[in-house]
């Protein structure tokens, strides 16, 4: 158990950070304390080639040698989707459907450095808080 759940903090530790500091969520408020909205958050540049060297590192370096794989993808979407909405609050059926053409593909998206899943879920996310 402690395994996967050190497998998990590696995993998700560069999604998290790449979405950037908690302030970057907060929702600003505009004059008369009406709620602002906020655009969709979009992966930088930088991220793309950050994501890059993890994923390699991870599957070269990590002690437990897991290939970065279908089953893998799986893993990391139950998890990430866990841990955003671990008391099944927030996303809907409809959004739980739609995030499932990712459970065979996010390992394929990591290892070119594409975050756009991540965040296409995060952002969803964001819209139902």
């Amino acid at each position: 158990m402690h395994n996967i759940r050190a497998l998990k903090l590696l995993i998700l530790l560069p999604l998290v950070l790449s979405l950037g500091s908690p302030g970057a969520f907060a929702k600003p408020t505009a004059p008369g304390g009406a709620i602002a909205t906020v655009g969709d958050l979009m992966p930088a540049a930088r991220h793309a080639s950050l994501d890059r060297t993890i994923a390699e590192l991870l599957s070269q370096h990590h002690y437990r040698q897991s290939s970065l794989d279908n089953r893998l993808s799986a893993l990391i979407l139950t998890t990430y989707l866990d841990d955003l909405d671990f008391s099944r609050s927030y996303f809907l059926a409809s959004d739980i459907a739609g995030f499932e053409r990712y459970r065979d593909t996010l390992d394929d998206a990591l290892k070119k450095g594409d975050l756009h899943p991540a965040y296409d879920i995060f952002n969803v996310y964001l819209r139902r808080l």
